[in-house]
């Protein structure tokens, strides 16, 4: 069916999501992987007590045991290398090329060939059961039936809720849901492969450089207002006091580069960008960054802030001519050896911290955080920076990268 929302900024009290923001009806990048769904509770019932959710380190070939959150649906995952016993041989069938096909692996036990479920099954998975089969990296993960020419159903599906760090190097290091026997519509996973991609990196040097605390009146930040750059409390503030109420902003500059060996180029068509009026300029990407403030016990405490973007070279070094740009709907991307830069003086380059109390907190910048687009490591995509915050001025420092 048709994706109707995407994006939504809901502080949590609505009784309709129409009382959300969000970009516009079936304004969305969504893939059907992506489709949200709730598991709701009546009022009257007590709080469920944590549930246990086993995960697993991948060089343990046991399991350990983590408690989840209140509410969380219990999760079970095991090593595939204790369901198989040993490496597994991968194939990709069908494909237009060699470098792509329906995934499909090899059963010892039973001397049978069969699939792996899609549901679950993203880019990290595409990275690992790329390498598994012989190539660099994972371009994409897709519908394995794009690469069935010919009715499989006779072929098994062998591993559900397959979950891969993307740096395994055999689908036998990866985990599975023992758990789970069915497979939503029987759909299998299918990838794309490839022997170069870009790699994105923040300069997290210059995060902390850059950071500072602004107060800023709601009058002059209207135009942010309209692309919920703003915590939930200020929509609640009235028009005629917009001149009184002052927003108190972590302002700091992102700055990404690419050192990959081909250029970041976004995923979505040309007639789907959208135009933002405060940038003046089309952003080819709505969620390329996630900003948020988190406390020692991983909880967020500033509403995070998704960053859209125009992507272009603003910077590249002496051996790269620029080629991408976002004046008068230029090509969009990021060329290697060149660096897009957001300057922490452009509206939206902020968290807001106005309801957040004094403290030390972790500051995270995540670019490309829902890995909707192929690089050659997530290991560099996010930032995460000590955060002293008081009442006079906001420091960022020790900043170390990480996945998103």
């Amino acid at each position: 069916g048709s994706i109707f929302m995407d994006d939504l900024f809901c502080s949590g009290e609505e009784s309709s999501l129409t009382e959300c923001h969000f970009p516009g009806w079936q304004v969305h990048d969504c893939e059907p992987t992506e489709l949200a769904g709730v598991r709701c509770v009546r009022v009257e019932k007590t709080t469920p007590l944590p549930v246990r959710v086993v995960d697993v380190d991948k060089n343990d070939v046991g399991i350990s045991i983590v408690d989840s959150p209140p509410g969380k649906p219990q999760e079970f995952f095991e090593p595939l290398r204790r369901l198989f016993l040993m490496d597994l041989r991968i194939r990709l069938r069908e494909g237009r090329n060699s470098m792509e096909g329906r995934v499909e692996i090899f059963d010892e036990r039973q001397k049978l060939w069969g699939l792996i479920c899609a549901d679950g099954f993203g880019m990290l998975e595409a990275m690992s059961a790329c390498r598994n089969a012989g190539f660099a990296y994972g371009q994409q993960s897709v519908r394995g039936s794009l690469f069935a020419s010919v009715n499989i159903s006779s072929v098994p599906i062998l591993v559900v809720g397959l979950k891969c760090d993307g740096d395994e190097g055999n689908l036998a290091d990866c985990r599975y849901t023992p758990l789970v026997r069915q497979c939503p519509d029987n759909e299998f996973a299918g990838v794309v492969c490839a022997e170069e991609l870009p790699d994105l990196v923040i300069d997290k040097d210059e995060l902390e450089r850059s950071t500072y605390l602004e107060d800023r009146q709601l009058s002059f930040l209207a135009c942010a207002m309209e692309e919920n750059c703003l915590s939930s409390s200020a929509y609640a503030v009235p028009v005629d006091e917009y001149f009184y109420q002052t927003r108190r902003l972590l302002r700091f500059t992102t700055r990404v580069a690419n050192t990959g060996s081909i250029p970041f180029r976004p995923f979505l068509p040309k007639d789907r960008w959208i135009w933002h009026q405060c940038h003046q300029h089309y952003h080819s990407m709505e969620v390329f960054a996630h900003y948020d403030v988190v406390d020692r016990r991983g909880h967020k405490v500033a509403e995070g802030h998704k960053a859209s973007f125009c992507l272009e070279d603003n910077f590249c070094d002496q051996t790269t001519t620029q080629v991408y740009a976002c004046a008068n709907y230029g090509d969009q991307g990021i060329s290697v050896g060149c660096v897009d830069t957001y300057l922490h003086n452009i509206d939206c380059q902020w968290v807001d911290m106005t309801d957040v109390p004094l403290g030390n907190y972790t500051f995270k910048v995540k670019i490309n955080p829902d890995y909707k687009l192929a690089e050659a490591t997530f290991d560099n995509n996010a930032a995460s920076c000590e955060l002293i915050y008081t009442e006079r001025y906001a420091a960022v420092r020790r900043c170390i990268y990480e996945r998103p």
